[in-house]
C-alpha cells in the first residue's frame, strides 16, 4: 500500500486516504495535529483490501442473420440476452441503426424490408460501455409462381372471337 495522508479536523478527528498500488497489506501512520503543532506518532496496524477495477461489459448482438422474405416485411429478432458484464453489474441496452437509436432493452423484433440492414448493441454498466454489430439480410430466393385460369391449349376459328382467361400470379 503506497503512502497515504492522515488529516485532523478542526475537531479533532482524522480522516485517512491512502493510494493503492494494486496489493494488500499494512501501513503505518504518523498524524500531525495543526492545531498545536505537535507531532503525535502512533502505529496502526490497517489491512487494506484492494479490488478490482470496473471491468467493460461484454456486448454481444448475435449472429449476423439471413432471413427469406414473408411478404413486404419480414420479422427479425434482435437480441443482446448473451451480453454480460464481468463484475456483475446491471446493464443498459441500446439499440441503434444509422448511428440513431431505434431501442432500448435487452431485445426487440423489427419489420424490415427486402436488402440488408446493420444494426449495433450498446451496452453500459453505467461507467463502461461498449458496442457489437449485427447485420440482417432480408432475401427473396423464391420464383413468383403463374398459373393460367383457362384450358393449357385453345382452338380458335378463323374470324372468331376469343376472350382470354387470365393468369393469377403469386409472390409469396
Amino acid at each position: 500500500v503506497a503512502p497515504g495522508a492522515v488529516v485532523l479536523n478542526a475537531s479533532g478527528q482524522a480522516g485517512a486516504k491512502f493510494t493503492s498500488n494494486g496489493e494488500t497489506g499494512r501501513a503505518n501512520v504518523t498524524a500531525r495535529s495543526t492545531e498545536s503543532g505537535q507531532i503525535v506518532r502512533m502505529a496502526v496496524s490497517l489491512q487494506i483490501q484492494v479490488g478490482p477495477e470496473n471491468a467493460a461489459p461484454i456486448a454481444r448482438a448475435g449472429d449476423d442473420q439471413t432471413l427469406q422474405c414473408t411478404g413486404a416485411t419480414t420479422s427479425a429478432l434482435l437480441s443482446g440476452s448473451t451480453s454480460s458484464d464481468p463484475d456483475g453489474n446491471a446493464l443498459t441496452y441500446e439499440w441503434l441503426q444509422n448511428n440513431s437509436v431505434i431501442f432500448t432493452g435487452v431485445s426487440t423484433t423489427r419489420e424490415l424490408p427486402l436488402g440488408l440492414h446493420a444494426f449495433t448493441l450498446r451496452v453500459s454498466d453505467g461507467s463502461l460501455e461498449s458496442t457489437d454489430d449485427v447485420a440482417v439480410d432480408v432475401i427473396d430466393t423464391q420464383a413468383p409462381t403463374v398459373s393460367l385460369n383457362g384450358a393449357a391449349e385453345v382452338s380458335v376459328e378463323l374470324g372468331a372471337s376469343y376472350a382470354d382467361a387470365g393468369a393469377t400470379a403469386s409472390d409469396a
